[in-house]
């Protein structure tokens, strides 16, 4: 097909899949104003900062960045090895973005904020994954369970992101706990990235958004919009 790398290949598959499921959510909810705009805006967030723009800084020679990914749903765009390596507006978009903007957000207005509006992994569960929504749970014991799997992954990406700097740091000076470190950069992206979120598939919109936590300590009330649109299976 001409594409460089197995991951654009993905990447373009991908984006595809949302915009065929986005094409089936209009055409399914088309009515209703919330659902078109929400629909449309997180299929454009996903081909343009999602696909075209990393491609486009590739070709120019750069390093390739997702703008509207944050840590910890991209855990590396905290690790010093790779943020300090961007030009200081992406570095400030990356601290900012993720350690202030989204949580903020996020408990204001809730998680779906960013997991209905701009993530491509919720992208992807709000359009294609639409018509198997309302196979999950929506009793307030799964609410609990999902609370404390946001939680829970939260709390490993605050570790392993601080391991990372501290081994940054001193890692030179302490080999022994550069080998630590190391290891416990490979579990995380082992049992988080591949295990938990690829083949389980727990949580893959919601758990690690960035802002999770804050979304969850703020009251959960369900949208009236959403919740009449789409059956009551929009995104908390």
């Amino acid at each position: 097909m001409g594409l460089k790398s197995k991951w654009t290949l993905y990447g373009l598959l991908y984006t595809l899949a949302m915009i065929a499921g986005g094409a089936y959510v209009i055409r399914r909810h088309g009515s209703s104003r919330y659902q078109l705009i929400r629909t449309s805006v997180v299929v454009l967030v996903q081909i343009t900062f999602g696909f075209a723009l990393p491609i486009v800084m590739k070709v120019f020679g750069q390093q390739e960045y997702y703008f509207s990914y944050f840590w910890p749903l991209k855990i590396e765009y905290l690790y010093p090895s790779t943020i300090l390596g961007q030009p200081f507006l992406i570095l400030a978009w990356s601290f900012l973005g993720s350690l202030v903007a989204f949580p903020l957000l996020a408990y204001f207005f809730g998680k779906r904020f960013y997991c209905s509006w701009v993530c491509g992994c919720g992208g992807l569960a709000n359009t294609a994954g639409e018509p198997f929504r309302h196979l999950s749970s929506k009793s307030p014991r799964a609410w609990k369970v999902e609370q404390v799997s946001i939680y829970a992954v939260l709390f490993l990406a605050l570790i392993t992101t601080a391991i990372v700097w501290v081994n940054w740091a001193i890692g030179k000076q302490h080999p022994d706990f550069a080998r630590v470190a190391f290891k416990v950069q490979d579990w995380y992206g082992f049992a988080i990235g591949a295990i938990f979120s690829g083949a389980i598939g727990w949580g893959s919109t919601r758990s690690w958004a960035p802002g999770s936590g804050a979304g969850s300590a703020a009251p959960w009330r369900p949208s009236s919009a959403s919740s009449r649109s789409s059956g009551g299976s929009a995104s908390r």
